[in-house]
């Protein structure tokens, strides 16, 4: 390589120092110039023989560890023309092969570099095949499970578009349907909306209620059967999506419930016939508490009307009757006093034999009645029982009567029995009132004086000449209710 260049300005007077001393004072130097320059001599030789042999096609390119020396020493020594005449006359040769050689190795590089890619992605890519053919593998598993359990199922399965459209239906919800096969309930039905729900809004209920929830569970619906009848189903219906979170499908499960919607139907039946005939014996409000668990009620009530009312001479009557003839006459009569007890608000607290017992006052169906108000109502139903009762031919045609006595004051209410449940009414009030219709007349109303003072303004009263003798008590003074003034 070409020496080192040392700034120094030379004239005619210059002296070199050429002496065994300058000289041994810089040997060091001298002799690392002296290496570095054959050093470097030896590479560019080498250089510009391969360079040589390669233009006339008898070398290749520079491979490492020569081209990493060959360039190495390109940049460290930065050679030129004239230094390089000392070794060899092909210079420019060399440079230029040098840069090929790089260029090319480059080249090399890169080329295995895409291999290198190529054959990794080759690899993913074949990882990828086996992973997709056994995910392939499995859907197919799951599908023919899920086939499996759509095709043999014993609850009925379906799929439906969003307009209400089957797109399949499994063959256990065909014949739940009254259908041969799928495909004929698929082609038969072509909007569940008005031809598979019994209402037609049912459909539309259920979708609002999807787009809002996107699952039903045990929705109860009643649903047309092939040949015309109808049964209940319970359905449970979802949505399904697709990976781009776009709607597919509408699927659900049926189940037939029919039978249990017709026991549920019977039960509720017999339980509201077991209701009716529980307040048919038992007022309202007993009833209720009855049914709630309470087992002893008794209730005071300081001020109710009792009446007793009997048909005359039916004892006597009777004999010539049969005993169905004998219960319809009863059953007719009592029946028109029913009405009347619920026309007028009262209480009928029970029947003995041909006699009527009614109350008025107690806390069931009064309301806002006040006393004077129910004690008038049970004046009102004696005259008019006293009235309805001539319309009930006795056998040898002449109307049936019947006597009456009413009484007012406090009462014991209460239900006793456990099996056989009964409402009564116990205490002086309810004796007296007995007696009052024991020693009453027939077609006659007679009251007590606590009766009296409350209905001598608005009704028409008349007061017994003699006085009742009550068995344990004094003679008592009575009324006859005469009727309205």
């Amino acid at each position: 390589m070409p020496p080192p260049v040392v700034n120094l300005n030379l004239n005619i007077n210059s002296i070199i120092d050429i002496s065994h001393e300058s000289l041994m004072r810089n040997w060091n130097r001298l002799r690392d110039w002296v290496n570095e320059e054959t050093s470097s001599a030896n590479t560019f030789r080498r250089l510009a023989e391969t360079a040589e042999l390669n233009s006339r096609e008898k070398a290749g390119f520079l491979r490492d560890p020569e081209l990493t020396i060959g360039l190495t020493w390109k940049q460290e020594q930065n050679p030129n023309r004239a230094w390089s005449k000392r070794y060899a006359d092909n210079f420019e040769e060399v440079i230029i092969f040098l840069e090929a050689s790089a260029g090319a190795y480059k080249e090399e590089v890169a080329a295995r570099e895409q291999d290198r890619q190529r054959e990794i992605q080759n690899t993913l890519l074949k990882q990828e095949i086996e992973e997709r053919s056994l995910v392939e593998k499995a859907l197919r598993a799951s599908e023919s499970r899920f086939r499996n359990i759509f095709e043999n199922s014993t609850v009925g399965i379906y799929n439906t578009t969003g307009d209400g459209k089957f797109i399949a239906v499994n063959p256990s919800l065909a014949t739940m349907l009254g259908y041969k096969t799928p495909e004929e309930m698929i082609g038969s039905i072509t909007d569940m909306g008005l031809q598979f729900y019994l209402e037609p809004k049912r459909r539309a209920e259920l979708t609002v209620y999807l787009k809002r929830f996107e699952k039903i569970t045990d929705a109860e619906s009643e649903v047309r059967h092939k040949d015309g009848h109808t049964l209940w189903i319970s359905e449970s219906i979802w949505s399904v999506w697709g990976e781009d979170q776009s709607f597919l499908y509408y699927e659900g499960i049926v189940q037939d419930i029919s039978e249990r919607r017709q026991m549920e139907t019977e039960l509720r039946q017999q339980r509201q016939q077991a209701d009716r005939l529980l307040i048919n014996i038992l007022p309202y409000r007993v009833a209720q508490k009855l049914k709630s668990g309470v087992r002893t009620i008794a209730e005071r009530h300081d001020q109710v009307s009792v009446l007793f009312a009997s048909l005359v001479d039916f004892t006597k009557i009777s004999r010539g009757m049969t005993p169905t003839k004998l219960v319809r006459v009863l059953n007719e009569i009592f029946s028109m006093f029913d009405q009347l007890v619920e026309f007028h608000r009262l209480e009928k607290i029970k029947t003995i034999g041909d006699s009527y017992m009614v109350a008025g006052g107690l806390p069931i169906l009064q309301g806002d009645h006040g006393e004077i108000v129910f004690q008038e109502s049970i004046a009102q139903f004696a005259l008019d029982i006293c009235d309805a009762i001539e319309y009930f031919p006795q056998p040898d045609g002449q109307p049936f009567k019947v006597q009456i006595g009413i009484n007012t004051g406090p009462v014991v209410a209460g239900v006793i029995g456990r099996r056989k449940h009964a409402y009564d009414l116990w205490g002086d009030t309810v004796n007296i009132a007995s007696q009052m219709e024991v020693t009453s007349e027939p077609e006659r109303i007679q009251i007590t004086p606590e009766l009296y003072e409350n209905l001598k303004d608005k009704f028409e009263l008349e007061r017994r000449e003699n006085l009742v003798v009550i068995h344990d008590r004094e003679p008592m003074i009575t009324y006859w209710l005469i009727g309205r003034k």
